[in-house]
């Protein structure tokens, strides 16, 4: 658990088998998260146990051992984690000895590496089902007394199962020409054969064709973005098997999965073609409980979300058919450019294949008045384009041919727009990217908005494939970016080396570095009686707050606290002199402990009615992540107190929200509020249901026990937006303040509705 818990910032607790420590209670419960794993079975960690935690029976992560449960927890790692499925690392497993595996932790978390015990069956076992998968690095942490050359040896040997387990290969050329149906002499002049090695000659190996765009990679291992093998309707056929004729490539029903036995050690088998088409074979072997004769998927591969396969496998080389030379003559229509090879100056379309050379004459559409030479035409000559009607081919290099080239791809992209923004990037949406012909987006910029982007300005961003699929159309982040900051952003599409005109130049912002907020605060008093006693903040009592974000503390950090509940208002500056600083739950909890009594307790008594206790008016030496200072708190940021009196709560399931917000009028209503006390000053916030950014405030609620209605000119919106309409869909929460606008305490908060 350690790896990920580095990885994600995830608390771990330790428990007893059958009992649990106040502390780990109330360290969960500061973390105030519902959304907890438990790990070991019952042997180790009792049912009961599980029950005090709050912990749900399917949240339970065990095995028949530690080395099961380690491999459980790997899965889980790479499946929801998104640890690197081609790393594993080892430690000492029969020693009982956890230390390495600490030591480990920092180093496999930031390179997303899953941890497993050496020395045991089910840890080689797992090794050698994933070692399709395990295509990256290894690691082995400890010496030789906790971890044997002979437990590294076996799991090496069991991680590096498929390479000698199948391998394929072959000597023919990755670019052949379709086989004919009706002339003989080329029937077969497509056919490729493949030879795959396998080590054990008991297996049955199943070998199957795959659409080439249907593969790719998932950190450096081959990935597929679909299970589904090729139609039988593409052309392409598995011919023969160890010599063994299955169908011609011509005949109806052509072959695209089959199965062989491997007891010589090899298996060869040909595939061919008669129509154009790029595919690759796959061979495999069933796993044990796995689906007969099927490629299987730990989780089930999409476009969006490709997978490696669970099973041992090999893809031998792809091989692409192209059509037969063009015969000649008047091209009769436009015909759309399918394939370019610039290298041995070929392109072809569905109706043929066409050469060039420097003896042939060239022109593009839009100016085919002027005659140009091979090397601008091939500049410009790109999948997607058109080659057009009335162009000659001579298919014969001493006769000159006569291309008329349609300069279609790449086009120029689209209107640049942000999907989403941080203060340090931006996911940019860019329309009219090509589907076809793998193209590359470039995103180019320069500070300050106004400006006609170039080719010449910076190069920000270069992509070859949507960077989120959630999100509708091509996005590419451009990340490092200023916080409040415009920038002019223009973007290009290249094609088989093309790169298209540049698009119009937008502008597009950074948001504003946000200043961490603490929706929770608690006070606990430490003291029960005497003159610094229950009821007044003294040594030993605990300010505990957490943040919407991590933050970090420098040594000089302070913060001024007053008093709300009597005798005027008198500030107290706790710093480091008066007061210890911890930090908890990842840098999001800030647990400030007094060491002294306040100056003046007697101004700095805790309300027991539960109403407004004590303020902090200011704080400052305490950071988030971007560098980012304080304040954290607005002025009169209200602490409600915590352990020992009855605090101001509301649960969320109390607040229903009527869905009718708009871009610019707040007009919902807020029910079932009884049970905010009378006590307080309490407001209608909407914020970004995905960032948390406050978008608006509402009037003051005057009845707490009834329903409230916010009208449309009761809204204010906060500093900085124009329209509720920038967020996709918005949270309305109540908060506890002593007015608008100011943070305080939230005490409820609804579902996400979307913005109308």
């Amino acid at each position: 658990m350690s790896p990920i818990a580095f990885a994600k910032g995830y608390p771990i607790a330790l428990t007893e088998k059958d009992s649990t420590s106040q502390f780990t209670k109330d360290e969960l419960g500061a973390i105030g998260t519902d959304n907890k794993i438990l790990v070991g079975g019952t042997a180790v960690v009792s049912d009961k146990v599980a029950a005090d935690l709050s912990i749900k029976s399917d949240a339970r992560v065990a095995g028949a051992d530690r080395a099961v449960t380690a491999n459980l927890v790997s899965d889980w790692a790479k499946k929801s984690e998104g640890f690197n499925p081609a790393n594993a690392a080892l430690v000492g497993g029969t020693n009982g000895n956890g230390a390495d595996s600490l030591v480990a932790s920092a180093l496999l978390g930031k390179s997303l590496t899953t941890l497993h015990f050496a020395g045991w069956d089910a840890t080689n076992v797992y090794l050698k089902d994933h070692s399709a998968q395990l295509t990256g690095k290894g690691f082995v942490f400890g010496g030789t007394a906790a971890v044997s050359g002979d437990q590294v040896n076996k799991a090496q040997s069991a991680a590096q199962a498929v390479g000698s387990m199948l391998s394929a290969s072959t000597s023919d050329d990755a670019i052949k020409k379709v086989s004919s149906l009706t002339v003989s002499s080329k029937a077969n002049q497509g056919a490729v054969t493949y030879t795959v090695s396998v080590a054990d000659t008991s297996a049955t190996v199943n070998i199957g064709l795959i659409d080439a765009d249907s593969v790719t990679t998932v950190n450096n291992a081959p990935a597929f973005k679909g299970s589904s093998l090729i139609a039988t309707t593409l052309g392409a056929s598995i011919e023969s098997v160890n010599g063994a004729v299955l169908s011609s490539a011509a005949a109806s029903g052509n072959t695209v999965k089959t199965s062989a036995s491997a007891k010589s050690g090899t298996v060869t088998f040909t595939v061919d073609s008669v129509a154009a088409t790029k595919v690759v074979p796959v061979i495999w072997i069933d796993k044990a409980g796995g689906t007969a004769a099927s490629l299987d998927f730990a989780t089930a591969p999409t476009a969006t979300s490709p997978q490696v396969p669970s099973e041992t496998f090999t893809l031998a080389s792809p091989t692409r058919w192209i059509p037969e030379d063009f015969a000649g003559g008047t091209v009769g229509s436009d015909e759309t450019v399918v394939f370019v090879n610039k290298d041995a100056k070929y392109f072809t379309t569905a109706n043929g294949t066409y050469h060039y050379d420097d003896n042939d004459a060239y022109a593009i559409q839009a100016t085919s008045s002027v005659p140009r030479g091979m090397d601008y035409f091939v500049s410009r000559l790109t999948v997607g384009d058109t080659l057009k009607s009335g162009s000659v081919y001579a298919p014969t290099a001493a006769q000159q041919s006569k291309f008329v080239l349609d300069n279609i791809n790449p086009g120029v992209l689209g209107t640049l727009a942000a999907a989403s923004a941080t203060n340090s990037s931006i996911l940019v949406t860019v329309p009219s990217v090509a589907s076809t012909g793998s193209p590359t987006v470039k995103i180019y910029l320069k500070e300050g908005s106004g400006s006609t982007i170039t080719t010449d300005d910076t190069l920000a961003a270069t992509s070859t494939a949507d960077a989120d699929s959630t999100t509708a159309g091509y996005q590419v982040k451009l990340t490092g970016l200023k916080a409040g900051t415009t920038y002019s952003v223009a973007a290009t599409q290249t094609i088989d080396g093309e790169e298209s005109t540049i698009s119009a130049s937008q502008n597009l912002s950074t948001l504003q570095n946000t200043v961490p907020v603490s929706p929770s605060v608690v006070v606990s008093d430490a003291q029960a009686s005497g003159a610094s006693g229950n009821g007044k903040l003294s040594s030993g009592d605990i300010i505990e707050f957490t943040f919407d974000q991590a933050v970090t503390v420098d040594s000089g950090w302070s913060m001024t606290v007053r008093n709300t509940t009597s005798g005027g208002v008198t500030n107290v500056t706790l710093d480091s002199s008066n007061a210890t600083v911890k930090q908890l739950n990842s840098g999001k909890t800030l647990q400030v402990k007094l060491t002294d009594d306040f100056p003046v307790s007697g101004n700095f008594s805790l309300d027991s009615s539960g109403s407004q206790l004590v303020q902090v008016a200011s704080a400052s030496g305490i950071k988030n992540d971007t560098g980012a200072y304080g304040p954290l708190f607005s002025a009169d940021r209200e602490i409600v107190k915590g352990s020992g009196y009855t605090a101001v709560t509301l649960d969320s399931t109390k607040l229903t929200v009527n869905s009718s917000v708009n871009a610019t009028a707040l007009g919902f209503g807020v029910a079932n509020t009884s049970g905010l006390g009378s006590a307080g000053s309490y407001y209608v916030n909407v914020f970004d249901a995905t960032t948390g950014q406050l978008l608006a405030t509402s009037g003051r609620l005057t009845n707490t026990s009834d329903a409230h209605t916010a009208a449309a000119n009761d809204l204010t919106l906060a500093s900085g937006v124009s329209s509720l309409a920038a967020a996709r869909s918005v949270k309305v929460g109540i908060v506890m303040s002593p007015s608008a606008g100011v943070q305080g305490e939230l005490v409820a908060l609804s579902s996400a509705i979307s913005v109308s």
